[in-house]
């Protein structure tokens, strides 16, 4: 998959990460912006959290592609079993009308 549709995947479930040079605001600092720093964002009940992860490392940014290749699997995962929830509620929803309308015609 490519990086942009995963991007994509991941901000739809609230997951972002990014990479920020920032700026310590020290007077005499000659090394500013200090970075880059990778970050994860997450939208949690309408605000946004940001989790700081570390220097951007290539073994960090590494990381990175794990914890996101494990959400997608957890998506998937998660995608699956509701798929089998559905079918199994529609299933028993059946069967409970068959129940109901085969009962209804032994009361006439």
């Amino acid at each position: 998959m490519k990086s942009r549709v995963l991007r994509e995947i991941l901000k739809e479930y609230g997951l972002d990460f990014y990479v920020k040079y920032v700026y310590c605001g020290k007077e005499k600092c000659r090394s500013c912006p200090h970075g880059p720093y990778l970050y994860a964002s997450r939208r949690e009940g309408g605000k946004v959290k940001n989790v700081y992860l570390g220097k951007a490392t290539a073994s960090l940014l590494a990381k990175k592609d794990e914890i996101v290749r494990k959400v997608l699997e957890l998506l998937m995962e998660y995608e699956i079993k509701n798929k089998q929830i559905e079918e199994e509620f529609k299933k028993k929803l059946s069967d409970l009308l068959q129940d109901l309308l085969s009962q209804e015609e032994h009361f006439d």
